[in-house]
């Protein structure tokens, strides 16, 4: 299945883009804020190849990809809207309140997670200038560590600039006038710290650098959201063009610098003193407990929220000793534990699974291995966090500390090299981390041991897939009477353009109400709406049968389904009835796609079409080479 197709399927079982009020995604997961959850099937989320695990946090509904997820919200972008500014949530569906808790923690991940590469990219080059300068091959004062300085600066000094862009998405107000005012927070007047400002010659206007920053920036757009509204309202469309941004500007730039700017730069130095404080009081137990609990932490994604703290305590200090730099330890101490699972296995599959998981968690990516390894085996899941929970109290006493913002991976390790004196003392302690979190984590894996028995339940379909043997052509028999068409005949453009897989509609003769099986094997996807089905042979091929189009609307009005999911089949056996009066009254097109899902698998798909077909006659051949 490709990317096009697990998008394609994702947004099926989350009820269409219409229960989408927002979506976003960073490094390994789609995160959406969902309208109203009994429309998603999250069984079948779960069971569709490609998707390491689907969990809430709150209302939103996080779909972990790993390393695919760049290209499959690519392609859930282009289905959900036809340009970037239009908004996904154009339909609005009541929902249940949210607590002020589940709406920070999408708020801050709607607004950091889209600039969080722009953020890793600088932090990682910080990292390169320490090591070419610590080694002389670049001169630090020379024009090309200048230039790198330039670089690695770039995102971190412009940070109110990029949180003004997302935030002003996430807020859905005007991007460009959101930009604007708090660029004005960056005038060197400003930044340069130095003489006093006063605004009509009373009010003073503090001067410091807010480069960095976030609160300012986040306070200023929300504001400016309301601001921007109020004026659009209630001035003249006729003039609107020329008043509302000078208004706007007049309004939130001056509101921006003596209060959202001073406030929000107070209240990120505040979070780093009590962050500060609770550290330097019981530094053993404050590491101990985060990082042994960060699997579970990175798990509920509230990992993310932490970033703003993170920033300020850099800022303030410029150095982060807490849940950034013990992330790179907990996620040594994670591939340590796959490792060790690795070596215990069996499985010649389960092992290849497993060694790509530990590859992805030795470059910082561990959700592949927490949730396709760690929490499907329960013990690498404890192996890790008592070996985080070991080092992370060691360090956290001898003040372990990271000198930047990147990815906790290894590469981030140049950060722990004293930037001011380039002493080396902090970056050998963080050596002697890794490798005690990844020894500790290894050795308790290979001794607690791994049961492979029971764990293979939601991939029955999938591994029993993979031991056949493939015979030359596959074919699906007709579910019913009818005429058949190519599926580029579909009124449905989704079905038309074979985005979802070859094959072809029916149309059903007018006494017909019953689908039946096309082939023998297993019922691998059903509908809470019950207008479709999906079903998997005993040879490999994966089906999709959907009566109707748009028929997910009828809520089930008019089907029922005769088999249950996961039920062996056999061919011509029953499968669901149908309606098509209910069908046609409610105004929806009365044909029957029927493609199949993985049409990657075969090197071609021939189709019996535009001629009557009687059920059980021959209507899909799908041809695979042999090797």
């Amino acid at each position: 299945m490709n990317e096009k197709e697990i998008a394609l399927n994702i947004l099926d079982r989350v009820g269409s883009a219409v229960n989408i009020a927002s979506a976003y995604h960073c490094m390994t997961r789609i995160r959406l804020d969902i309208n109203d959850k009994a429309k998603v099937d999250l069984k079948s989320l779960k069971e569709l190849k490609g998707v390491i695990e689907v969990r809430y946090q709150g209302d939103q509904l996080q779909i972990v990809l790993g390393k695919n997820v760049s290209p499959v919200w690519e392609e859930l972008q282009k289905l959900i809207s036809k340009n970037e500014e239009q908004q996904i949530n154009s339909v609005k569906t009541a929902k249940p309140k949210k607590s002020l808790w589940d709406r920070f923690l999408g708020m801050i991940s709607g607004i950091f997670s889209p600039i969080l590469p722009a953020v890793i990219g600088g932090g990682l080059t910080k990292g390169l200038i320490s090591i070419l300068t610590i080694t002389n091959l670049v001169n630090p004062k020379s024009d090309t560590a200048t230039v790198l300085n330039i670089i690695g600066n770039a995102a971190f000094y412009f940070m109110p600039i990029l949180v003004a862009y997302s935030a002003a998405k996430y807020f859905k107000t005007d991007i460009v006038l959101s930009i604007t005012v708090v660029a004005a927070l960056l005038d060197p007047t400003i930044a340069s710290g130095v003489g006093k400002l006063l605004l009509v010659d009373t009010i003073p206007i503090p001067k410091q650098s807010y480069g960095s920053s976030l609160i300012p920036a986040i306070l200023t757009v929300w504001v400016l959201k309301y601001v921007y509204r109020f004026l659009q309202n209630h001035i003249p469309n006729m003039v609107s063009v020329l008043f509302v941004p000078l208004l706007t500007f007049f309004i939130m730039i001056p509101l921006a610098l003596i209060v959202f700017g001073p406030i929000g730069a107070y209240a990120g130095s505040l979070f780093a003193m009590i962050t500060g404080v609770l550290k330097q009081s019981v530094p053993a137990l404050y590491g101990a407990i985060l990082c042994g609990l960060a699997p579970l932490i990175i798990m509920t994604g509230m990992h993310i929220a932490s970033n703003p703290i993170i920033l300020a305590e850099i800022k303030a200090t410029g150095k982060e000793s807490g849940f950034l730099v013990l992330q790179i330890f907990s996620n040594m101490a994670m591939a340590g534990a796959v490792l060790g699972t690795f070596f215990r296995l069996k499985d010649k599959k389960k092992k290849s699974e497993t060694l790509g998981s530990f590859i992805s968690a030795m470059f910082g990516i561990t959700e592949p291995a927490l949730y396709g390894v760690a929490l499907k085996y329960k013990k690498p899941l404890y192996s890790a966090m008592i070996s985080g929970a070991i080092v992370g109290a060691f360090l956290e006493t001898l003040h372990i500390s990271m000198y930047g913002f990147a990815a906790p991976n290894l590469f981030a390790m140049s950060l722990l090299i004293n930037p001011k004196n380039h002493s080396l003392g902090n970056f050998y302690l963080g050596i002697v981390g890794i490798i005690a979190a990844f020894i500790i984590a290894f050795i308790i894996s290979l001794m607690l041991g791994v049961n492979e028995k029971n764990t293979q339940k939601n991939n029955a379909f999938i591994s029993s897939k993979s031991q056949i043997d493939l015979p030359e052509e596959d074919y699906v028999l007709s579910p019913l009477n009818g005429e058949s068409k190519s599926v580029n005949n579909c009124s449905d453009e989704i079905f038309a353009s074979e985005k979802l897989g070859k094959g072809i509609i029916l149309l059903p003769e007018k006494n017909e109400d019953t689908i039946y099986s096309p082939f023998p094997g297993k019922v691998y996807a059903e509908m809470e709406t019950k207008h479709a089905i999906g079903l998997m042979s005993n040879t490999g091929v994966e089906l999709l049968i959907h009566v109707g189009l748009d028929t997910v609307d009828m809520k089930g009005a008019g089907f029922s389904y005769l088999v249950s999911k996961g039920e062996d089949i056999k061919a011509g056996q029953p499968l669901m009835r149908f309606s098509q009066k209910k069908i046609k009254d409610a105004g929806h097109v009365m044909e029957i796609p029927v493609v199949i899902t993985n049409t990657d698998k075969y090197s071609e798909i021939k189709i019996n079409e535009n001629k009557n077909v009687k059920m059980g006659e021959k209507i899909i051949f799908a041809i695979k080479e042999r090797i």
